[in-house]
């Protein structure tokens, strides 16, 4: 089929091995399963080259123009249950985070990141994958033409039968996917253009006032460490954080940020109110290979969540590229975590913004994580968010709204054992001298975030309430308390 489609093409192309079998009580590995193409008798007719599943950092394919993706990778039930009890990852995310990005490993491999070679000759890039899905998400995560089904003639394979040809929908597909080529090659010569600068540079703002903010340059790990030394540092006032901002600036005379920085190499992320934990958000960018800083805002009092996420990237980029992979890594976040319940402030997409550093407010409910991801643990080389990988990729569409039957159909009630772990787990998480707060957050959890009927958190609260230290009646005026709020808020709106 291949040779009749594409005659003398030259592809690379993977496939799974077949499983050993047991022979005489010994167990004896079988020959690779034949790929014709690859096997011909006649040197000169050989067009294919079989590669690795996994073969990520092999950089001497870029002159094949056609890449077949035959393997499955699946993962064992063991592997899944790693994944969601010590990593917090689903099944499905494990599928689209790793599977999918092992396959765009793999196609990359090809001149996918060559275009003005494959533009510029004509030619035509060619990726083959097995399943419709994973050529979706392909075409996402590339900004390629839309998926051609090849039929193999099995029944069971057959795709459902497409709307008829609509030549405008064509153009529109034609002309976007030329933009977004354009846009990337702009990406791509902006970056090369970009100064570049050893370790990293620390700008520091002793509080939000300061008109002679220092400047020092740190390796990684340093700056680890003077990050982890101020989250020691206890705070009474917001106003005297001090604030940070990595990056080159033109002009270390001058305290401001806007038209001064010019470039920076970390990403700053700003988050509030997340029902996510940031053990769980660490892992996730972990998993994708991120080194990454996680800290506790200064407002920060426990359930919900507010923190700050600092990722190191393996070059400086300007305030275009900066803003393009904040897109693309805050649309990972989104569709891991959900964009409600993981809240990102898009305001930090510029690259003129600084950021709290760590420290110990008066809530009692600092935290620091460093979650260091080794490329090379030998020679301690960090890995860090590859730069010219992420702008290659395109921004996911953002997903068309939900229908109302759909938004309430995501509010399914929860039962009452999971009311009352929302509320244990605040209990147990909160300082002794901050359970006045902590009993105020729980109410919030349950009636303003998981919007949990009033009887139901009241019945909830009122079983832990000694967990908190109060009273029986405390659970009714604090549910009554928060609804007065909501509906004070509601009136304001309306009158204004």
């Amino acid at each position: 089929m291949i040779a009749k489609m594409f005659p003398n093409k030259r592809h690379i192309f993977t496939m799974n091995n077949p499983e050993s079998v047991k022979i005489d009580g010994k167990w004896v590995e079988q020959d690779d399963y034949r790929w014709s193409l690859e096997n011909t008798s006649n040197p000169e007719d050989k067009t294919s080259l079989r590669v690795s599943p996994d073969p990520r950092g092999w950089n001497g394919l870029a002159d094949y123009d056609m890449a077949i993706h035959m393997a499955a990778l699946n993962y064992t039930p063991m592997d899944f249950h790693f994944f969601d009890d010590f990593l917090t990852i689903s099944r499905d995310e494990a599928v689209r985070s790793m599977t999918f990005e092992r396959i765009y490993q793999f196609l990359g491999r090809t001149s996918l990141r060559d275009y003005d070679r494959v533009y510029g000759e004509g030619e035509e890039l060619t990726l083959i994958v097995f399943d419709r899905q994973t050529a979706m998400r392909m075409q996402a995560m590339i900004g390629c033409g839309e998926p051609t089904f090849i039929d193999l003639g099995i029944e069971k394979l057959q795709e459902q039968k497409k709307a008829p040809y609509d030549p405008k929908a064509a153009a529109v597909g034609a002309n976007a996917r030329y933009r977004a080529n354009e846009a990337e090659k702009e990406r791509l010569a902006a970056d090369e253009a970009t100064p570049q600068y050893e370790g990293f540079g620390a700008r520091i703002w002793s509080t939000g006032a300061d008109k002679e903010p220092t400047y020092q340059t740190y390796a990684i790990e340093d700056l680890f460490r003077l990050m982890e030394r101020a989250g020691e540092m206890p705070l009474k006032f917001k106003a005297h954080c001090s604030q940070f901002r990595e990056g080159a600036f033109s002009d270390l005379g001058a305290a401001e940020i806007a038209g001064n920085l010019t470039t920076s190499k970390m990403l700053a992320f700003d988050i509030d109110d997340s029902i996510h934990k940031p053990e769980a958000v660490s892992d996730y960018l972990a998993s994708l290979g991120f080194t990454n800083f996680i800290y506790n805002s200064f407002s920060h009092k426990g359930f919900p969540y507010r923190f700050h996420v600092l990722i190191p990237l393996s070059r400086a980029v300007n305030e275009g590229n900066y803003r393009h992979i904040f897109k693309v890594v805050r649309a990972l976040l989104e569709s891991r975590f959900g964009k409600k319940d993981l809240p990102i402030e898009a305001k930090y997409g510029s690259i003129n913004k600084w950021i709290a550093m760590p420290c110990d407010s008066k809530f009692g409910q600092g935290f620091v994580i460093a979650k260091r991801r080794w490329k090379n643990i030998m020679t301690k080389e960090y890995s860090l968010l590859d730069v010219q990988d992420y702008l290659t990729r395109q921004v996911p569409k953002t997903p068309e709204q939900e229908t109302e039957a759909e938004t309430k159909a995501d509010q399914t009630a929860l039962e009452s054992a999971d009311i009352d772990a929302i509320v244990r787990d605040i209990a147990a998480a909160a300082a002794p001298g901050n359970r006045d707060d902590a009993f105020k957050q729980a109410g919030i959890a349950l009636v303003y975030t998981h919007k949990v009927p009033d009887h139901e958190a009241i019945r909830s609260l009122n079983a832990a309430v000694n967990l908190f230290g109060k009273d029986r009646g405390a659970a009714k005026r604090l549910v009554g308390s928060l609804n007065r709020s909501r509906q004070t808020s509601l009136t304001a709106l309306i009158t204004n």
